[in-house]
């Protein structure tokens, strides 16, 4: 039963680099930085096109221990 453990450990550290993998393969493209672009250029950037991208852009500086994104004040 000693073996266990380590081949526990082994495929538990296995599926979580394979799922880093694939998230980085997969998904590139983050809604973090793809949203600061946005509301940083105000001749590109559309009201429509950054309240799309606020939820994802939210969850995944919540995810990072980054300050929240908010939309730009319009003048």
């Amino acid at each position: 039963m000693a073996w266990y453990i380590p081949n526990r450990w082994i495929d538990y550290l296995m599926g979580c680099g394979l799922a880093l993998a694939v998230g980085v393969l997969l998904f590139p493209q983050s809604a973090l930085r793809r949203f600061n672009q946005l509301s940083s250029d105000s001749a590109s950037a559309s009201q429509a096109d950054l309240l799309a991208l606020l939820p994802a852009a939210r969850e995944e500086a919540r995810w990072l221990g980054l300050p929240t994104p908010e939309l730009p004040v319009q003048p």
